[in-house]
């Protein structure tokens, strides 16, 4: 096992790992010398890359699993997992996602590791609401939307038709039920954010369709 390897399973830092990481944990170590550790774990497997200044330890050399949705959180910040990924969450919808996707305030951006797809997108809201801080499966935590967020960041990605109830039901195969339990104080709380486009538009005409009760 490379020496690096050793000194941070010894540690008891969380991962993923940052730059200052390991400046703290080989603080007698030059830059140089640090980056030749690095370069060496990754190039015998057991350190991955995830992306420049983020490392992590080989999943079968880890004192425990990683939950995917916390590593979301570190990849690209400050971020909260939303459309598809949230939705699938909740068990909203059936699929399994194929990418890990978050939305923030930042510029959008995509990350393709060894672990996955992490696809971060720009929310057209301008504060956190319907977003909630959840425990990661095994230690740590990230923010995730409601399924009411997640499916109104969707409309805002989504190019194609608008999202109305139909494909809600039909192309994304959401249980009626869920749509029916969708509170009104949040969907007043989402339609109050100064945004426009076409998350609004959904919220909108969703809120118009709940209220004449629509049935399926």
């Amino acid at each position: 096992m490379q020496p690096l390897t050793e000194t941070i399973l010894r540690s008891t830092v969380r991962q993923p790992l940052t730059d200052t990481d390991l400046v703290n944990l080989l603080p007698n170590a030059s830059a140089a010398r640090r980056y030749g550790l690095v370069k060496r774990a990754i190039a015998a497997g057991e350190l991955l890359n995830i992306r420049r200044g983020l490392y992590l330890v080989a999943p079968e050399l880890r004192k425990e699993p990683l939950d995917l949705f916390v590593l979301a959180a570190k990849i690209y910040g400050p971020s909260y997992i939303s459309a598809e990924s949230a939705l699938s969450y909740h068990g909203w919808i059936p699929e399994q996602v194929v990418a890990i996707t978050s939305a923030g305030f930042n510029r959008s951006r995509s990350f393709k590791t060894s672990l996955g797809r992490f696809e971060y997108r720009r929310t057209p809201f301008s504060t956190l609401a319907a977003v909630f801080r959840e425990e990661g499966q095994y230690s740590g935590a990230f923010l995730l939307a409601s399924g009411l967020r997640a499916l109104a960041d969707l409309a805002h990605q989504r190019r194609g038709p608008p999202m109305d109830i139909s494909y809600l039901i039909e192309g994304l195969r959401i249980d009626p039920e869920h749509l029916r339990r969708i509170a009104p104080e949040e969907l007043d709380t989402l339609l109050a954010e100064p945004t426009r486009g076409r998350a609004h538009h959904f919220l909108v005409n969703l809120k118009s369709e709940l209220h004449r009760g629509w049935s399926v």
